[in-house]
This record gives structure tokens, sequence and C-alpha cells, in this order.
């Protein structure tokens, strides 16, 4: 497909929810948190499908520009901006609601996702090799979250031994033709612990298999 067709093409229909739902599922925690404690948290999502680096680059691509389009058309006020957030906002109120959290109205919701996308507090980081990695890693020898939102997008080195803090989406599609029990010990991670309101905007994306 053409990158320009981002936003309307059926090829990325499941990427581009997941993006967004990850987008608007950080900002309804951080305005939760900000009623709560009066400070906000930072976020994460793993897009981790191929081990190839052409893939790794074609990804990047998409949703580099998928970021792009969303910030141009948030600016221009376009109804299908909103519209993209609402379907976000709806698929993420049935957990929200049955954790018996407060859910912010749609309305705060926009306003928080527009600035989000208007004010590039989304970073996009391609992880796929040692030394990019041990640039990448906080004191803590996590992945540092530099911005409110942080989209990683890596092969294999995400699959080994690197901590994502806050870690609210998950795109996986690895599926080799045989699977090795310590690699899929170590993809366990992604059902690991978290806040039960964290849990509430946690989405999974995956193929049937």
């Amino acid at each position: 497909f053409n990158l320009n067709d981002v936003l309307t093409t059926r090829a990325i229909k499941q990427l581009r929810m997941a993006v967004m739902n990850f987008v608007v599922g950080a900002c309804i925690r951080q305005i939760q948190q900000i009623a709560d404690t009066g400070k906000e948290e930072y976020f994460s999502f793993v897009i981790h499908t191929e081990r190839g680096r052409a893939a790794h680059r074609w990804q990047f691509e998409i949703v580099e520009r998928l970021i792009h389009d969303f910030k141009n058309i948030a600016v221009e006020g376009d109804e299908e901006f909103a519209s993209l957030i609402e379907e976000a906002y709806k698929d993420l109120t049935p957990s929200i609601a049955a954790a018996k959290l407060t859910l912010p109205t749609l309305e705060d919701v926009i306003k928080k996702v527009v600035a989000a996308v208007g004010e590039e507090r989304i970073m996009l980081t391609k992880v796929n090799s040692e030394i990019e990695v041990k640039q990448l890693l906080d004191e803590n020898g996590q992945l540092r979250l530099r911005t409110p939102l942080n989209i990683f997008i890596g092969g294999q080195i995400l699959d080994r031994g690197i901590t994502v803090a806050n870690l609210i989406g998950f795109y996986y599609g690895r599926n080799p033709q045989r699977f090795q029990q310590d690699t899929v010990l170590q993809h366990s991670r992604m059902y690991g612990a978290r806040p039960l309101a964290d849990l509430a905007v946690t989405r999974f994306y995956t193929t049937q298999r």
C-alpha cells in the first residue's frame, strides 16, 4: 500500500487501531493520574513481529507516517481524528468499567490526545542492535521512556532481558516454525504484573496462532 493512505487503507487497519488505542489509553491513564496524584507517568507500546531489520524500517516508516498524519488532522480539527479517538474510547470503556475506575469524559480525552499528538509527545524508537539498546537504557537497565508516549519497534533484542516500564500495548506477531521454550518464557513477561488501572487500558494484538 502507499504511505499516503495510512489513515484509510484496510491493509493496516489493526495496526492503526492498536496505535490509536495506545495513545488514547495512555491519555486516559494520565488524566486519571493527574486527578488522583497531580502527576502523570510515561507509557510504552511495543511492536515486535519480525526479526529482519528491513521489516523494522518499513514498520517504522508506517507508524511514523501514521503519527505525522494524526498530527495533521488533529491540528486541522478534522472530524476524522475525533472519530478515531471515539472508536478507541469505546474499545477501552468496557475494561475500565470492569475495573470500576473513573472514566474521563470523551471531550477531555479528545483534548488530551490532540495535545499529545500536536505537541509531539509521542516518541517512536527502533531497537534492533546491541549498541542501540545500550544507548537507550536508563540507570536501572530499562528502556528509557523519554516522552509521555513511547513506541518501540524491534526484533530479537526486544525478546530477551530488556524491561520496559508502564507497558500497556503489544503488537506481537512472531510466528516461528518451531517455538523455543526459553524464548516463549521470555516473551511471557507480556502477561506480567501491572497495576489494575494500567491493565484496564492494556491491549494485546497477535495472530490467531
